[in-house]
């Protein structure tokens, strides 16, 4: 976490889009194609993260980019993201993007995060999961019981793959 006050709001530059969009410490967006300088609207991704997009003309040629909010604050507050990390947001609130909320850090400090905050998406909460737990408590016992991964499989709609995940706790590994 940074040390700032969350009640000043301080607007700086985004590197690679100078003059033309800056950001504040509280995670704001604005324009500098109107005087006074404009908010931008930011839309917000499946699972909360928010989003702007960025707009440049160069010889007539309009060039859209949608850049999450976060990491156009990092840039602009804390610098580029080093090699390997993530943006974390320190609450597990993804559409929190103040400064004193977000550092960079590691993909597993991002997933620990996700599970502390109880916002890791996993079994039925993925929004592509064929199986519910019973099924897949179900598929162990049969595996168990000497069924095989392709039978298992035809009967659940999945991957032989997928079976052969759930056996060896790649897959569910959580589920007990």
């Amino acid at each position: 976490m940074h040390d700032d006050d969350s009640t000043v709001e301080e607007w700086r530059q985004i590197p690679g889009w100078e003059g033309l969009y800056s950001v504040s410490n509280l995670g704001r967006v604005r324009s500098h194609y109107w005087s006074p300088p404009r908010p931008l609207r930011p839309a917000t991704e499946v699972g909360g993260r928010r989003i702007v997009c960025l707009v440049v003309t160069v010889c007539g040629h309009q060039t859209r980019k949608m850049e999450r909010v976060h990491t156009l604050v990092m840039l602009a507050f804390v610098g580029p993201r080093p090699a390997g990390m993530e943006c974390l947001h320190g609450d597990g609130n993804p559409s929190n993007n103040r400064l004193k909320n977000l550092r960079w850090g590691t993909s597993a400090e991002n997933t620990n995060g996700l599970r502390k905050h109880g916002t890791l998406c996993r079994g039925v909460n993925v929004g592509t999961s064929k199986l519910s737990e019973s099924d897949v408590r179900e598929i162990r016992e049969l595996l168990s019981i000497g069924r095989t991964q392709r039978n298992i499989a035809r009967v659940f709609g999945i991957s032989s793959s997928m079976v052969s995940k759930i056996r060896l706790r790649k897959a569910w590994g959580w589920l007990g």
